[in-house]
């Protein structure tokens, strides 16, 4: 199992982002067990106002309810 804690500042550059799914990839890619948790900080839509997002991201949706 990997474990990755992730904060997204709202201040994050581009490069910044691009590093952080770059990161995600890898843990998605080789890992048997992923849980990825954090502050992401997104903006789901144009004209939001940056709001809390917080996350638990899982292979399995059972593993997030455990933690």
């Amino acid at each position: 199992m990997s474990i990755a804690c992730v904060y997204r500042g709202p201040s994050a550059t581009h490069l910044e982002y691009q590093q952080t799914i770059q990161v995600l990839d890898n843990i998605a890619r080789y890992s048997t067990r992923p849980v990825v948790m954090g502050e992401f900080n997104l903006r789901y839509r144009e004209g939001q106002q940056p709001s809390l997002l917080d996350l638990i991201i899982t292979a399995q949706d059972e593993e997030g309810q455990s933690l």
